[in-house]
């Protein structure tokens, strides 16, 4: 139920929106939770709440094959689990001035899970008969998340200079437990059963500082320049102990302390010479310290690490439009990712009989840079020549030793792609526009990881488009549909076989579009992800499905004319590090 004031101020300041969203894709997969929001705006004060709420369940299926001259080993892991979700973000904000405004903006959230895996372990041998294991391995957590980010901008001087200050507050952590048993097939008594805790905790400050400075009057050259930091410390106590095994017990524990500040200086300028040519360019520094150190030593000593990573990452962008009908660009970009913080962790942890994973300290920043010549004639035909460069990229690498199977993250392989580009948006008709997007090209991908392939090259294409309808003059009915095709892949870790996805929806709107209908079916004809790597001596097969058919249904309604005033810079200053998280 919602009770809102009718008096006149009340109408034109307050207001908000409710909704609900259901998704069904069989028994195991499922979403349906709430979501609302409640805005004030008035006289330069801006306020507003968003609680949302939602349950999902999600199903999976993996399967690899480990094919060595003497050894079969299979796995088989189909998994269920359940992700609640509840959170609310707060905002408020002040404008005392025409660019000028003060503000806080609050999150908090809190993610559950409680997961089910049942996997089957065949392991073939010449002289050792078929040994079967089943396994049953349950995971539950709790990941609440806070963030506080205090904001100021401002302008200055006759041209409108501008200033940006933000700094964030966060702090993230998962407790998790992992209760394992495997038993021989067709026995009652586990021959390995253990409990694994797991207690990861992230905090940190985050700051960005930006400056902008016009430096003529009609505001056709522009400056900026700025830094932003980070500094995290994230802490990890891991502990791994049998309760029940048959031969010598296994006891794992750590609890390390990783470190990181990350200072990004940064300039760019943009000189727009007339309304036909205007370039951009700039240059961005990374500097990444990072330090890792055992907190205790009652399990297996690791070194400390503490290392410096640098970087210098240019831009450049140009556009020259001789026409209404023509115009040409060239783009150079650069950018890196940092590895996550799970893949860092060094210790070594068993999952089942015969695999274990192990962290890397060593890892660094994988990095991208691209380039482009286009060319786009009546703002809806595009082509355009494209190079990409990836450097250290952060692949997950499986390797055999003897019946075990060791899975580590490394910066295992360099890429090379150079290829055409093209692209076509269609709206001449007043029912429906189109797009379509698609890329053909060679890749190359090299790596020096002795258990790799030195070099592999392939064609490399794919294609994505979609329709959208309008079925009625008011256009208060809509449709879609959308589609993409991404070829077979070739790297020096696999091939990967052609991936494909499909999805369909329609919405509805009523009472002064306040009232919105939606239903759609997503990933109706969506692909496995299926490919083999062949290493030196045995090859390694996968053929895993991640996503089923699902049908979506959401229901909103918009009340008030209220406008939400919060700037959206504020909300992302610790986006990147919640992803490495």
């Amino acid at each position: 139920m919602i009770v809102l004031h009718t008096s006149t101020v009340f109408k034109e300041y307050m207001g908000g929106v409710v909704g609900t969203e259901e998704m069904w894709g069989g028994k195991d997969n499922f979403r349906f939770g709430g979501y609302g929001s409640l805005l004030y705006n008035h006289r330069g004060l801006f306020a507003s709440i968003a609680p949302s709420i939602n349950f999902n369940g999600s199903k999976h299926l993996e399967q690899q094959e480990y094919q060595a001259e003497e050894l079969l080993y299979q796995v088989r892991t189909p998994s269920s689990g359940r992700y609640n979700y509840r959170g609310i973000r707060g905002n408020i904000q002040y404008e005392y001035g025409d660019k000028d405004l003060i503000g806080l903006a609050l999150s908090w959230n809190k993610k559950t899970y409680d997961n089910q895996f049942e996997s089957k372990e065949i392991l073939s041998t010449k002289e050792v008969a078929n040994r079967v294991v089943n396994n049953q391995n349950t995971f539950t957590s709790g990941e609440p998340r806070f963030t506080a980010t205090a904001y100021w901008e401002t302008a200055f001087g006759q041209r409108g200079n501008q200033i940006w200050t933000e700094l964030s507050y966060f702090h993230l952590s998962n407790n998790s437990q992992t209760d394992y048993a495997g038993r021989e097939h067709s026995s009652q008594i586990p021959f390995l059963a253990f409990t694994e805790y797991n207690d990861l905790n992230t905090s940190g400050l985050n700051l960005n500082n930006d400056y902008a400075f016009y430096l003529d009057a009609d505001r056709k050259y522009l400056l900026e320049a700025g830094i932003k930091g980070s500094w995290t410390i994230t802490t990890n106590f891991r502990a791994h102990d049998e309760s029940k095994s048959i031969g010598a017990s296994i006891h794992q524990k750590n609890n390390i302390r990783w470190s990181e500040l990350i200072v990004t200086p940064y300039v760019s300028t943009t000189l727009q010479f007339n309304k036909q040519w205007w370039i951009r360019l700039g240059l961005r520094y990374v500097g990444t310290k990072s330090h890792l150190r055992q907190e205790d030593k009652t399990s297996t000593t690791i070194p400390e690490v503490s290392r410096y990573d640098d970087l210098l990452l240019p831009t450049f962008h140009a556009s020259y439009r001789p026409s209404s009908h023509h115009q040409m660009t060239l783009t150079l970009n650069s950018s890196i990712a940092h590895p996550k913080f799970r893949d860092l962790n060094p210790f070594e942890w068993q999952i089942n009989e015969h695999s274990f994973y192990k962290g890397n300290t060593t890892l660094h920043p994988q990095q991208y840079y691209t380039g482009s010549l286009g060319y786009t004639f009546r703002n809806a035909l595009s082509i355009r020549g494209r190079i990409k460069r990836g450097v250290g990229l952060i692949t997950s690498l499986s390797t055999m030793k003897g019946d075990k199977v060791y899975t580590q993250v490394e910066n295992a392989q360099n890429s090379l792609f150079w290829g055409v580009e093209a692209g076509y948006y269609f709206d001449k008709l007043s029912w429906m526009n189109a797009g379509i997007d698609g890329y053909y090209g060679r890749n190359r991908y090299t790596s020096t990881n002795q258990f790799l392939l030195p070099e592999t090259k392939g064609n490399e294409w794919g294609m994505s488009g979609y329709l959208d309808f309008t079925f009625n003059k008011s256009r208060t009915w809509t449709g879609y549909l959308s589609g993409e095709y991404i070829g077979r892949k070739h790297t020096t870790v696999a091939t990967i076989e052609p991936q494909y996805d499909l999805g369909v929806g329609m919405s509805y709107f009523m009472l002064n579009r306040r009232l919105s209908l939606s239903v759609a079916g997503i990933s109706l004809l969506s692909s496995k992800y299926k490919g083999v790597s062949h290493r030196q001596g045995y090859s390694i097969s996968f053929d895993n499905r991640f996503n089923y058919p699902t049908l979506y249904v959401s229901v909103s309604y918009k009340f008030s004319n209220a406008k939400d005033k919060s700037t959206s810079r504020s909300h992302r200053a610790t986006q990147e590090i919640e992803r490495r998280f």
